[in-house]
């Protein structure tokens, strides 16, 4: 399984990155690193993730709170963004 970050995705984890560096680099880096992990196990179990309440099309991991949605596509699984906590979001 191969996993492709759309470019919305990662333009959306490097603003939470930049958000909690401004209290915490150190926390910022670790958060990535904890993020980026969970999305890799998403390679051995793509049907883990939840399937998102707004359009069950995709599917979603929950890390520290933030949501990695994503969707499988035969032997690809893109994620489709990364959405902070408290928001509600449409897809």
């Amino acid at each position: 399984m191969e996993i492709i970050w759309s470019p919305s995705s990662l333009h959306r984890l490097e603003e939470i990155a930049c958000f909690i560096a401004q209290d915490s680099p150190t926390h910022a880096v670790l958060f990535v690193n904890t993020l980026i992990e969970s999305v890799e196990r998403l390679k051995d179990f793509p049907l883990s993730g939840s399937l998102v309440a707004e359009n069950p099309v995709f599917r979603q991991i929950v890390v520290q709170g933030y949501r990695v949605v994503y969707r499988q596509k035969e032997k690809v699984i893109e994620i489709v963004t990364v959405i902070s906590p408290g928001l509600n979001t449409k897809f």
